[in-house]
């Protein structure tokens, strides 16, 4: 028995490394040959579907530091929803924002406002960084002592995001790749509905 486990923890430890190592390769450089194949309207083989997906859980185990919010919204993808159903969640995490804060104090009731980030909010140098990497767009909504935030959380058909880990270094992120991962079930986009309650200023 003694032996089984340590051939499985040697066999485990050696699929980590080469799923590591992959991972490393395709976001430096397979990632941009996917998406150029994307771009073609040629369509992904199964190495590079799982490949996208590792990368896609790769970035959701990191971001957890960065972001528990986004790591939980992205988990939730890899499992079926209906993409017009919202998600409520009692959070007032997105308050932490800067941006969402001043946008909160020039509220009409009932009425939506649209709140986007740059590329810029996502460094984890920019006091937005927590609530971009998890809504980006969000439409804020207050009615009565209820403030929401909906955002759809959806990859967009072409986006190349920059995520700075220092205040001038970056790692490009194709998310088209996620987009397609959409398109062909592995990923399922939904709405989410943080709300808390937040006096309407006078």
């Amino acid at each position: 028995m003694k032996k089984f486990l340590k051939k499985l923890g040697i066999t485990l430890v050696i699929l980590s490394v080469i799923v590591f190592a992959n991972g490393c390769y395709f976001v430096f450089d397979g990632q941009f040959k996917a998406a150029e194949k994307i771009k073609n309207k040629q369509e992904l083989n199964l190495y590079e579907i799982s490949s996208i997906y590792t990368m896609h859980m790769a970035i959701c185990t990191i971001g957890w530091i960065y972001s528990p919010e986004a790591t939980k919204e992205i988990i939730a993808m890899s499992f079926k929803k209906n993409r017009d159903i919202e998600k409520y969640v009692e959070n007032d995490f997105f308050l932490e924002s800067p941006k969402v804060r001043q946008a909160a104090q020039n509220l009409t009731p009932g009425v939506e406002k649209r709140v986007a980030f740059t590329d810029s909010c996502y460094s984890l140098f920019d006091p937005n960084h927590t609530v971009a990497l998890a809504v980006n767009p969000g439409f804020l909504k207050i009615e009565g002592n209820r403030l929401t935030f909906r955002a759809p959380i959806d990859y967009p058909t072409y986006s190349l995001t920059k995520i700075y880990v220092t205040k001038t270094k970056y790692i490009l992120i194709h998310e088209s790749l996620f987009d397609y991962l959409e398109r062909v079930g592995v990923l399922h986009p939904y709405t989410i509905v943080y709300y808390t309650d937040y006096p309407l200023k006078k």
